[in-house]
């Protein structure tokens, strides 16, 4: 699996980054995803599980099975092994 470089670290341990380094390069929207990732980490206290990163695996879209805008989210510990899969919604789909 290629992935971009490592955008931002959420709450200075967790790392974020994107799969496809082309998600959001076009659309302006990379800061708006990696702030709602931070704010999912922080408000579902994450790293209390062990996630030490953070797999951006998709651009912002919707589905059948969830209406909200959301981006679909891998969360791993420090070793690379899954822990998680969750849709992080946008914070615009939120308003």
């Amino acid at each position: 699996m290629k992935t971009s470089s490592i955008l931002r670290r959420a709450a200075d341990k967790v790392k974020i980054f994107f799969v496809h380094s082309t998600h959001h390069s076009k659309d302006g929207r990379r800061s708006e995803a990696i702030g709602d990732v931070e704010e999912f980490i922080k408000g579902r206290k994450l790293e209390g599980r062990g996630v030490a990163q953070a797999a951006i695996r998709s651009s912002y879209h919707k589905s059948p099975e969830d209406r909200r805008e959301h981006l679909t989210v891998d969360f791993l510990d420090k070793d690379g092994n899954f822990i998680t899969t969750r849709h992080v919604c946008s914070s615009d789909d939120e308003k």
